[in-house]
């Protein structure tokens, strides 16, 4: 049993998956529970799929090579052996549990920590937590999307927040924002613009550099 035939050429692919995280979480920073479905070593096969043997075809390289070209323009093509698919081997008989897999499908369950400030599109990287293929345990990728939360989002290092206001509300000096770090109240201008959005230095994401709080005022009532 085994698999180890070939190996030098293989390389397993890499598992991504998408993460949310809020603008407020990301604020923050959060621990995340990751629940996902991955392939695993077939533990009564030991990942080979069965009994196998050395393919005599490649003399277990899991490729051929070709001399291609004539006189002075040759060149060495390295082309996939077609008897043993790239394994290095043949099955002789198929390994009961996985059918001549080697892996299982199992439900796995991580807890990640991203830290402050994390950018949308950013990747962390878990090793060995992706599918076992080939033999191999390949890596986990984590794609960070940042996603609006309590009318909060993440413009860059800003923090933006979409306050809502009734004509009522426009009467008063001033009105509260929940920030991530504790209540802002913030006062109104004498003149409301609702084109105009209002800013708090310093009150934003903070990286390699800090970004501010941006508030975007916007009026909503019903009419008569």
């Amino acid at each position: 049993r085994g698999g180890g035939f070939g190996q030098r050429q293989s390389r397993v692919p890499e598992k991504i998956i998408e993460v949310q995280i809020g603008a407020v979480d990301c604020f923050k920073g959060i621990n995340k529970q990751i629940n996902y479905n991955r392939k695993t070593k077939c533990d009564p096969c030991n990942g080979s799929g069965g009994n196998r043997v050395k393919c005599t075809e490649c003399g277990g390289e899991g490729y051929k090579t070709q001399r291609v070209g004539t006189g002075l323009f040759t060149q060495i093509v390295r082309t996939t052996c077609g008897v043993c698919g790239g394994n290095g081997s043949k099955l002789t008989s198929v390994c009961y549990s996985c059918s001549g897999s080697g892996s299982k499908d199992i439900m796995e369950s991580i807890n990640i920590t991203f830290p402050k400030g994390i950018s949308d599109g950013q990747i962390m990287k878990v090793s060995q937590k992706g599918d076992f293929v080939n033999n191999m345990l390949g890596d986990l990728l984590l794609k960070v999307k940042i996603v609006n939360q309590n009318n909060f989002e993440k413009v860059e290092n800003d923090l933006v927040y979409n306050a809502f206001f009734t004509l009522e509300d426009l009467n008063k000096d001033s009105f509260d924002v929940p920030h991530p770090d504790g209540t802002m109240s913030i006062k109104f201008l004498k003149e409301f613009n609702t084109l105009i959005p209002l800013r708090v230095k310093g009150k934003g994401y903070i990286t390699n550099y800090t970004g501010d709080l941006i508030v975007r005022l916007n009026v909503r009532f019903t009419r008569n």
